[in-house]
Parts: structure tokens; sequence; C-alpha cells
């Protein structure tokens, strides 16, 4: 009757610790070859206080709000939307985009806001 129970008590171990171990790691967006995307280059907010963004060809690239500038990642889905992940914020945030000429429009898929950028020259 013990080697049932001490088999039970292996299993239920075995499987927690799979489970610990499966989520460790970081589940930010990974960088990844985004060379294709018209969201590459450095996009300036047109109302004040909002955030500037650079991306680049290697998706990686600068979310900057006033003095305070931090590294993302990201990866345009090639449907109106992309992903990033910042040094403090690792779960994705998921943005759609619009571009029309030099006029880059996020729209925050929860709330709907919607935030104008122009391209830096």
């Amino acid at each position: 009757m013990k080697k049932p129970v001490r088999i039970i008590a292996l299993v239920i171990s075995l499987t927690a610790i799979l489970f610990v171990l499966s989520s460790c790691g970081s589940a930010g967006v990974k960088p990844s070859d985004q060379s294709g995307s018209p969201l590459i280059g450095t996009w300036i907010a047109q109302k004040k206080g909002d955030s500037d963004y650079t991306f680049n060809a290697d998706g990686t690239g600068y979310l900057q709000r006033g003095e305070i500038i931090e590294k993302i990642t990201f990866a345009d889905k090639g449907d109106g939307t992309f992903e990033m992940s910042t040094e403090r914020v690792q779960k994705p945030i998921k943005q759609g985009y619009r571009i029309e000429g030099d006029t880059l429009y996020t729209i925050d898929p929860d709330l709907g806001i919607e935030e104008a950028y122009t391209r830096k020259q």
C-alpha cells in the first residue's frame, strides 16, 4: 500500500516541478528581423506628454517620455497591429496602428484611444 502512495506523490511532485520550470524565462517580445515593417523609423508624438518611439529593423528600439528613455523590443504582426515589451513591462503590450503619409496612429485595443505621431525626417 505504501508503494502506490509514493508513486502518486512522485508524479505530483514531478508535475509541480515541470509547471514551475515551464513558467520561468522572459515572457517579453523577442527581437527579430522587422526590416519590412512600415513602423521602422522615429516617430514624434503630436500631443505633448505622449511617448516618442524609435523602431529599428532588428526588432529593438526606444520609447521616450520626457527625459526617460526605455529600451523596447517589438514585432509587427503584419495585420495592423504590433506587440512590444519594455524593460519594465515584459508582458507583451498589443497596439493597433495605421500609417497615413508621415503620420502614425496607434490605437489602444482595450480603451480605443488613438494617438498620432509624425515621422522624424
